[in-house]
């Protein structure tokens, strides 16, 4: 039986952990009807309770436009009234109600390397619905983590997940969906394209100096750039992004028991591109583009990328149009403001990553170029 459940106060974990259904102190519940989820069209799926084997939806105001937000998660976690709760048997019943999506597109990437302006730029194209980072399908990285469902059930939630993401208020799907999920996303490729085998996906990502330097600024905004022990770093990494930061460890000192915040994101970077590595050893097609192009070769970029993903001329003109505007306004990710443009790694900061990158196995240098990089004719 579906339920109702009361928010009575709201106090999300720190934004690298997945949405939860844990965000939320809750209060009274009441039965709810199951034709309710197809009709109730501000009802929005914001995760997966595995463990209670449930779909969590927020209900949202009529005026919440998730397909603008930057980043869907916070949005569903800002805006939410209250939560309805569907059993997974159900869920997948009422799934498949739905339309079919015919064309799907999935961007994966690093994170700050321009894939956020992307979507925004397929979400101009006609028929298109772009969604970046809603964190129901996400979370599934720690369900395949923990081997607690099989490969089918992984890509039937996955499959029942999206469909609720990009239906329309009459059940239809959008002539094109397009899905941008966190770069932890990369760990279930398989199981998105056992869900949908016709998928068109990209990778975008950028090189290690400029992708830790992007986040250091983020960090200096938001205060956090205390030094972290060895074991707080494992659980960022564990709970995080399904990670095992163990594997990583060995590339610090020996004996150093605080990792500083330029090392631990030197470590990440070097974890989400062993991620699209492994990703792409396990089959994964997914044509990749340097974050310096995405900003600086614009026009090639969008060509070559929609083009692939199967968008018109028309379609790439209009979606031109996304570059006028930061793409994460309104963020904690947004763009660096004026006061903040002195903002940059120093040498020495620079060092410690290029360091770190050169002691990877995998990589020669923070400038490495993943295997299926596309080069834009000039």
């Amino acid at each position: 039986m579906a339920r109702w459940i009361e928010i009575v106060d709201k106090g999300r974990r720190p934004l690298a952990y997945h949405a939860s259904a844990h965000d939320f102190t809750t209060g009274n519940e009441s039965d709810a009807q199951l034709n309710v989820v197809l009709e109730n069209p501000n009802l929005s799926l914001y995760c997966l309770d595995h463990d209670r084997r449930e779909a969590v939806f927020v209900e949202l105001p009529e005026a919440a436009e998730l397909g603008v937000a930057p980043f869907i998660y916070m949005a569903q976690y800002e805006h939410a009234k209250r939560l309805l709760s569907v059993p997974y048997v159900e869920f997948f019943k009422l799934a498949r109600e739905l339309s079919e999506m015919n064309n799907f597109v999935m961007i994966y990437m690093t994170g700050r390397s321009g894939s956020t302006l992307l979507s925004k730029a397929m979400n101009r194209a006609a028929g298109a619905v772009s969604l970046s980072e809603p964190d129901a399908p996400v979370g599934l990285v720690q369900v395949q983590r923990a081997r607690a469902a099989e490969p089918h059930e992984l890509s039937a939630l996955f499959d029942a997940s999206v469909r609720f993401l990009f239906r329309r208020a009459n059940g239809s799907m959008p002539q094109t969906c397009v899905l941008k999920l966190r770069s932890e996303a990369l760990q279930l490729s398989t199981v998105i394209d056992r869900a949908y085998p016709q998928t068109r996906s990209l990778f975008l990502y950028r090189d290690a100096v400029g992708w830790v330097g992007s986040f250091y600024r983020i960090m200096v905004r938001l205060g956090d750039t205390d030094n972290i022990t060895r074991e707080r770093l494992i659980e960022w990494f564990d709970l995080g992004y399904g990670l095992d930061a163990k594997t990583y460890l060995g590339l610090l000192d020996a004996d150093q028991k605080f990792v500083s915040p330029i090392e631990f994101l030197a470590l990440w970077w070097i974890a989400v591109v062993d991620m699209h590595l492994d990703a792409v050893a396990r089959g994964l097609h997914a044509p990749a583009f340097k974050y310096q192009d995405v900003t600086q070769d614009s026009d090639r970029f969008l060509a070559a990328a929609m083009a692939h993903s199967g968008f018109s001329n028309e379609d790439i003109q209009r979606a031109r149009g996304a570059y006028v505007m930061d793409s994460q306004a309104g963020s904690p990710f947004a763009q660096a403001e004026d006061n903040e443009r002195h903002l940059r790694l120093t040498s020495e900061q620079t060092r410690t990553v290029r360091d770190l990158v050169a002691r990877h196995v995998r990589f020669q240098d923070t400038e490495f170029e993943v295997p299926g990089t596309v080069y834009l004719k000039g």
